[in-house]
């Protein structure tokens, strides 16, 4: 069963926010750049962690940093590399862990000709600095990479779905770094160890600990064009200074096109994958969310994850997706509500018997159609933000969430 949210005054608690640096917090359920222009796309992807939130706009422009102080948040800077973007993918991804963020830039002319780089920047002093630009020697011509990025804790994993590997073009491969003494180090080369030409290896990355998983939508799984592109994701656990691959998980039934892999999400045991070309119920590109969980040390899928009111071509799987102990998050941008493209956020938990089942259906309090609520979906603890990047003639807007709630005007209001 699936709820939509409603709202109930009585329930409501004051929640206090700022969009500008200095801030006197205002009252409202969504952020807004201080400085935003029209087709800014604010919110075009994020990444948040505990009180700490980055959230990028169009690349190029230098992505924002926001901050939970005393329980409202507040823009608190913007992440300037110290070089041109003007023609650079800058903030194509982005991550936070603590007090690192790393920034993609997976086209970076300062690479060389459409080489990426990745840039960290660190907290000191209660001041964002940045301190790293991380590339690899054996960078190629739209190699891409940079182009998905994690971090947990002082580790780093960037894809590079376009990088060749011996004679495979745009097989595909992703790379892991490390924070020392003195300063990061590279630390291994991912490569499925069965991916192939045009797999794109590595288009999404995840890192928990010492699990890494990397979606390969191009997957055919060792069994030729019957299945191009059913797509798999590598599960690699680390042993030392060395990633070995140790799972690779498909769906039950493989079919053509469904492109597994196009998002993950790892925590602990658990891990999702967007596939949004599933075919649910017959109908086509539906979507759907797969769910492994490890158990005994084996993995095991558990759930193949779908929208209560999906329809054909909507892809769900294909963007926003955010994973906690308790709950999975899904986005899905073009979702008709009313007959109108107002975007949705779907919200899933687990039931006792360790199936992942639907509770929730969130739409922006606000919301109006075309304006990409759910393009992307950061979830940290109890709270979830949502992307927003077309809103407002596509400044962008990100919305906060609060597990099964949804703030509107200041007020929270708890889901029946």
């Amino acid at each position: 069963m699936s709820y939509l949210v409603r709202w109930f005054p009585a329930f409501a608690a004051a929640l206090l926010l700022s969009a500008t640096t200095s801030a006197q917090p205002i009252p409202q359920g969504r952020l807004t750049a201080s400085n935003g222009q029209p087709a800014n796309a604010f919110g075009r992807t994020l990444d948040l962690d505990g009180d700490v939130a980055v959230i990028a706009a169009s690349t190029g422009l230098f992505p924002y940093v926001w901050e939970r102080i005393g329980g409202s948040w507040q823009q608190v800077t913007q992440l300037d590399p110290g070089e041109s973007t003007s023609t650079v993918a800058y903030g194509y991804s982005v991550a936070v862990s603590g007090s690192i963020i790393a920034i993609g830039a997976p086209e970076s002319p300062q690479a060389g000709p459409r080489r990426g780089s990745v840039h960290i920047f660190e907290k000191t002093g209660g001041t964002w600095t940045h301190t790293a630009k991380l590339t690899v020697d054996e960078n190629q011509t739209d190699d891409f990479f940079g182009g998905s990025v994690d971090l947990s804790g002082n580790r780093l994993v960037i894809g590079a779905e376009g990088a060749h590997v011996g004679a495979g073009q745009v097989q595909g491969a992703a790379y892991v770094f490390v924070k020392g003494q003195s300063g990061w180090a590279f630390e291994d080369k991912l490569v499925g160890a069965d991916s192939t030409t045009y797999d794109n290896f590595a288009q999404s990355v995840a890192i928990d600990g010492d699990r890494i998983a990397v979606g390969c939508i191009g997957a055919d799984n060792g069994q030729g064009s019957a299945f191009y592109d059913a797509g798999a994701v590598y599960v690699f656990e680390r042993s030392g200074n060395d990633w070995l691959q140790t799972a690779k998980l498909v769906a039950p039934t493989l079919f053509q096109n469904e492109r597994l892999g196009r998002k993950v999400a790892l925590s602990g045991d658990t891990l999702a994958a967007g596939t949004p070309g599933a075919r649910v119920d017959n109908i086509v590109r539906r979507g759907a969310v797969d769910v492994f969980e490890r158990v005994g040390g084996v993995w095991q899928h558990r759930s193949r994850v779908v929208a209560s009111d999906g329809i054909a071509e909507e892809g769900l799987g294909q963007q926003g997706l955010a994973l906690t102990p308790e709950r999975l998050y899904v986005g899905n941008s073009g979702h008709f509500v009313d007959g109108q493209g107002m975007g949705s956020v779907y919200s899933y938990q687990r039931d006792a018997g360790g199936q992942w089942i639907q509770n929730s259906r969130f739409e922006a309090y606000d919301g109006v159609p075309g304006q990409s609520f759910g393009i992307w979906v950061g979830a940290s603890g109890s709270t979830v933000m949502v992307g927003a990047s077309t809103h407002d003639a596509s400044r962008g807007a990100v919305y906060l969430m609060f597990d099964g709630m949804i703030f509107k005007d200041g007020f929270e209001a708890i889901a029946p």
